[in-house]
């Protein structure tokens, strides 16, 4: 079940607010995935934000401000992008998007909406050069973007709604150096469209695109933020396989690793699975490989700058404190407690060494297979059938070019594989 949390101040007079449930429940048949969704009234999101939004996978700043709390609707899309949730911000979501931007990344803390504060020193977001309320345009979009990638084009028709500010023009180069770019422009090149690309949905469109509902239409931008929803919803079940079984990897489900960035299946398969006993969780890697980078020989060694496959446990979920280990391809291992404090700056404690920790490495068949053998007593932390801990698993694979390609059971969205909101679920079961 993937929860959408919907962030405004909801009005049954207002088409989009009709719109929007309908919309989300069209992409998520096409997908074959379960939802649901709550209404979020800004004011709420003023105080501990953070605990009202933890149990959502996605959400959504929907169209028709002013919202009653400006600061309100600013936390909740502060949250989404920190956190790596999958975002979009549709209309007035839009609009608080890139103020929230410009304050909170950019240090812009004049930024400001004309409509919300039109004596504000610095109008981020300005009246519309032309009124666009209940019109249909045409949109050129940045070729290469993720946006482009939904169409699968590089130009599309859109209605608008009713959308009468937007981004001033100035300040466009200004985001797009920081990171939020602009990937789409109506016939007389003003923004409609941003994404951040660093992230794993993030992208306001000054449109509409949940009225698509009302002729009964996905529209793919709803689609793919959908879908990226459900790719956080990562779940491995873990097998309890006896000691005495003759041949326990034939027994696990094989997962495939992806693009940790666009998650897109990658040029070399690696496939990972795991089962678990009383004693020990046991995870293998079998991977495709055509050249190897692998030089270094000492425990703990920055084993992540060459070829390498990595495993992050976090047996709490909460994403303070977790295990990383590492194996290279000359069987060398990292191992290491992180301790990741509010605001993401990392403590690696590679003084901690996981007792009796097992690795194996061969080569077969134009594969490496790595097996890792991980006791519970070295991490303090022993689960029963039914115990869900989060967890990610990564390759870092170099090529001939010189290129280093990344790759993740959960993809993080960028290039970074310490996302503790983007690990998965590990599920151990009887």
């Amino acid at each position: 079940m993937i929860r959408f949390g919907l962030i405004g101040d909801y009005d049954p007079e207002v088409k989009a607010h009709r719109a929007i449930p309908v919309a989300l429940q069209l992409a998520a048949e096409e997908l074959g995935v379960e939802i649901a969704y709550d209404w979020i009234a800004t004011p709420t999101l003023e105080q501990d934000h953070e605990r009202k939004l933890a149990d959502y996978q996605a959400i959504w700043t929907v169209p028709a401000s002013p919202y009653a709390s400006m600061q309100g609707a600013l936390n909740g899309i502060r949250y989404a992008r920190e956190r790596g949730i999958p975002f979009l911000g549709t209309c007035g979501g839009f609009q608080h998007m890139v103020i929230e931007y410009a304050r909170n990344v950019l240090g812009l803390s004049e930024a400001d909406h004309a409509e919300e504060n039109p004596a504000a020193s610095m109008l981020l977001v300005a009246p519309l050069t032309c009124t666009v309320s209940e019109t249909t345009n045409t949109f050129r979009l940045a070729a290469g973007s993720r946006v482009a990638r939904i169409y699968g084009a590089e130009e599309t028709t859109e209605q608008y709604g009713t959308c009468n500010y937007g981004l001033n023009p100035e300040f466009s180069p200004l985001l797009e150096k920081g990171g939020l770019r602009v990937v789409g422009v109506d016939p007389d090149g003003e923004t409609r469209i941003m994404e951040l690309e660093s992230h794993p949905f993030y992208v306001g469109a000054l449109f509409q695109p949940e009225r698509s509902a009302f002729r009964n239409v996905v529209h793919p931008l709803i689609r793919a933020y959908v879908q990226t929803a459900a790719g956080h919803d990562f779940r491995y079940e873990c097998l309890y396989v006896q000691e005495a079984s003759e041949n326990p990897w034939s027994l696990p489900q094989a997962v495939l690793l992806r693009d940790t960035v666009t998650g897109e299946v990658p040029r070399l398969q690696t496939e990972a699975k795991a089962y678990w006993d009383d004693q020990a969780l046991y995870v293998r890697f079998d991977c495709e490989e055509d050249y190897i980078v692998a030089t270094m020989n000492n425990r703990d060694d920055p084993l992540y700058e060459e070829d390498v496959v990595e495993i992050f446990i976090d047996p709490t979920g909460e994403g303070k404190r977790y295990f990383e280990f590492e194996v290279s391809p000359r069987n060398v291992v990292f191992d290491a407690i992180i301790h990741r404090d509010p605001d993401g700056r990392l403590q690696i404690d590679t003084a901690w060494n996981a007792e009796n920790l097992e690795t194996r490495v061969t080569q077969h068949s134009g594969k490496w297979s790595y097996e890792i053998t991980i006791p519970f007593d070295a991490l303090g932390f022993k689960p029963a059938p039914g115990t869900v801990w989060r967890w990610n698993l990564y390759r870092i694979d170099a090529e001939q070019d010189g290129n280093r390609q990344y790759w993740a059971w959960s993809p993080t969205g960028r290039v970074n594989f310490h996302v503790p909101q983007a690990f998965g679920e590990l599920m151990f079961l009887p």
